[in-house]
């Protein structure tokens, strides 16, 4: 893994312009998210959605990470979408 890689935050997604993991603002003041942008933009929405009422997400690998889904099921939220690879730590996908 490239040092790159390496600080991309848990969804993959890295601010291009400043090749820097995304650090939402949380009243004013910058704050890592282990979600990043992608995973707090779901988030947000999802929070206007009743808890335990059986609502799934579905969404693409842009969107995608494991610790998304399991806020999402902490909250009795599904999620279905795609995945990249480098969004599945720790697990060895086969080739087709």
């Amino acid at each position: 893994m490239s040092e790159e890689e390496a600080d991309e935050d848990a969804c993959g997604q890295v601010d291009k312009e400043n090749q820097q993991p995304y650090d939402p603002h949380v009243d004013g003041i910058r704050a890592k998210s282990e979600l990043g942008l992608s995973g707090d933009v779901v988030m947000k929405l999802a929070s206007t959605l009743p808890e335990g009422q059986n609502y799934k997400i579905y969404a693409d690998n842009y969107f995608t990470c494991v610790p998304l889904v399991v806020k999402l099921l902490d909250r009795g939220i599904h999620y279905v979408g795609t995945a990249r690879q480098v969004s599945l730590p720790n697990c060895n996908l086969e080739d087709d």
